[in-house]
């Protein structure tokens, strides 16, 4: 992935996780996101969550358990396509 890349060259004392991809791999960052200084995912990823539609955690009836909403960022940038 070519920003992740260009993150970690030019930023090397920065953290990152790509939040993306299949709900196994998302649930495995689940615990540990919070930790990175930047978390990059794409619109789609963060608005399935959101819907409940593929969610980590059980996100149905209860939105804030949703991974990204119960994290405080500092700034968010989504990307169309990683």
């Amino acid at each position: 992935m070519a920003l992740e890349q260009d993150i970690r060259k030019h930023c090397v004392s920065l953290s990152v996780a790509v939040y993306y991809g299949a709900v196994k791999k998302r649930k495995e960052m689940h615990l540990t996101l919070h930790t990175y200084d930047i978390a990059l995912t794409s619109y789609g990823s963060i608005k399935n969550e959101l819907s409940g539609e593929e969610s980590p955690v059980s996100v149905k009836n209860d939105k804030t358990q949703s991974i990204p909403v119960r994290i405080t960022f500092f700034r968010v940038i989504l990307a169309m396509k990683l």
